[in-house]
């Protein structure tokens, strides 16, 4: 994180700065509690007046749009020239997702968020621009699908999927996308419509038949115990047609829950 100290003159509530929120007469109380947290945010944070010795310094031009001073902009910018793991979501009212940026003749990616929905958005790019196996994925997971909960270890059963992870990740990344923004709605009203609707997002999805579920040694593949509870995932998303299966348990959502994500596999006993 960098900042830079104009930010604590600029309104942040109605016409109240960081400062007058602060004062004894503030309309809003900020409790001890979370006044501490920012105070630690911001020790911990990069003071941008301390990074750019002059205003060229801070120099960017995004996508052929023209020079601007941007600090927080080329700070990230040049932490990514610095260490090209080090890719830093911004912050922007005017646009969003990833940009191309010249910064002191190099061109960066950045990516530009300004909603919790972006953040998810970029740290699924991440996943996808930048890891190399599902431990690295695991990382990031919770990050980039917050409507989700996985069982511990579960992402490891990518390495059972036919193919190579990187072949694999794109395709993974985006139906678990599609099932962390619309399954939990999908799954509170009628599960006969369930793999239609996900259809619609290019996810294929379905329901175990009656005679899997009836197989001793199906049900004992798909049975977990999780939270304190033995959960049973029968739904699967089909990666491709004929192999290579995550499987989930929406049992939850009417009650308020997450899905939980189970088994990353290439295929079960049917």
């Amino acid at each position: 994180m960098a900042y830079t100290e104009s930010i604590f003159l600029k309104p942040i509530a109605s016409t109240k700065t960081f400062y007058d929120l602060y004062a004894p007469d503030s309309p809003i109380e900020i409790s001890a509690e979370l006044r501490v947290r920012i105070a630690v945010i911001f020790s911990r944070a990069a003071k941008l007046e301390d990074v750019f010795a002059s205003g060229e310094d801070s120099s960017i031009e995004i996508e052929s749009s023209g020079l601007e001073q941007a600090e927080t902009i080329a700070w990230a910018a040049a932490r990514y020239l610095h260490d090209q793991s080090h890719i830093t979501p911004c912050i922007s009212n005017v646009s969003t997702g990833l940009h191309s940026v010249n910064y002191q003749g190099e061109t960066v990616p950045i990516w530009m968020v300004n909603s919790p929905r972006q953040v998810e958005h970029f740290f699924r790019w991440l996943i996808v621009a930048t890891t190399r196996d599902p431990s690295q994925m695991e990382a990031l997971s919770s990050e980039a699908f917050r409507q989700l909960a996985f069982v511990g270890g579960s992402i490891d059963g990518i390495k059972k999927m036919t193919g190579s992870y990187i072949s694999l990740i794109g395709k993974i990344v985006h139906d678990l996308a599609f099932l962390s923004d619309n399954g939990s709605h999908i799954f509170a009203g009628s599960w006969q419509d369930a793999p239609s609707q996900f259809v619609a997002g290019n996810v294929v999805i379905s329901d175990e038949n009656g005679n899997t579920k009836q197989n001793r040694i199906a049900k004992r593949e798909r049975k977990i115990a999780y939270a304190g509870a033995d959960l049973f995932f029968w739904w699967h998303i089909k990666i491709e047609p004929h192999q290579n299966r995550i499987h989930i348990c929406p049992d939850k959502v009417r009650g308020g829950g997450q899905i939980v994500v189970g088994i990353f596999c290439h295929h079960l006993t049917t």
